[in-house]
């Protein structure tokens, strides 16, 4: 009877090793994900922070791009020669043209241009091109229709010529007590668009519908990012 009671403990305490150690280790294991799930978190918090940061850095050049390009139909839209020439009186008609490829040369512009209220281009920076927009009616643009009828309009589509897409800015033109026309300036992005290719990935701009209009991968553009209602999106 004695030696049997010396002997039976045994296996108990060594079931008892082992129930210890399945605990301790379970209780490393809670530990140590535990740890890592606060590390993720940290990490992760601070990738949102860095993101949001360059997000907000990249709006930024994106919005001092855009106040650039809006002044240039705001300025033009009450400058003398303009109301002149879409008055009728078209006697500078050439000299119009150069100065407005000067200016798009110096702003970056894809393309100025003055339409009458027909929609029709009577001058452009393009003029001496042969993608010219001179002769050309964009009269069954938004942007034009809106212009004339609000005032100002912005648009982002393809273009019928170039194919290209880009922001279309337009100023309804007034002289006395009505309009005389609309001018417009094309803005396009490739140049930004290459700059958010070096510096950063995954980049872009959506409008008001979730439709991609700039970004740091050209295959993007034109994409949504959730469903666009049958016939709502406008032709090009």
């Amino acid at each position: 009877m004695g030696i049997a009671n010396r002997i039976h403990p045994q296996p108990e305490r060594r079931r008892l090793i082992a129930i210890g150690a399945v605990g301790i280790l379970i209780v490393g294991l809670l530990a140590f994900l535990g740890v890592d799930r606060a590390v993720y978190g940290v990490a992760l918090e601070d990738a949102r922070d860095e993101a949001q940061a360059e997000a907000a850095i990249l709006a930024a050049g994106l919005e001092s791009e855009l106040d650039k390009f809006s002044l240039v139909p705001l300025v033009l839209a009450r400058d003398p020669q303009v109301r002149a020439l879409l008055a009728g009186d078209t006697s500078e008609t050439m000299v119009l043209n150069r100065r407005l490829e000067e200016l798009a040369g110096q702003t970056g512009a894809a393309a100025i241009y003055l339409m009458d209220t027909g929609g029709t281009t009577q001058a452009a920076s393009n003029w001496n091109r042969q993608d010219s927009f001179v002769g050309s009616n964009y009269g069954f643009r938004r942007y034009f229709r809106n212009a004339l009828e609000e005032g100002a309009a912005t648009q982002f589509a393809l273009g019928t010529v170039s194919r290209r897409p880009g922001l279309y800015l337009a100023r309804r033109v007034d002289l006395g007590d009505g309009a005389v026309g609309v001018v417009a300036a094309k803005v396009e992005f490739d140049r930004l668009e290459g700059s958010w290719q070096q510096a950063a990935q995954g980049v872009f701009v959506t409008d008001a519908d979730g439709i991609v209009l700039i970004a740091s991968n050209p295959d993007w553009r034109f994409r949504t990012t959730r469903p666009v209602p049958p016939g709502s999106r406008d032709a090009p």
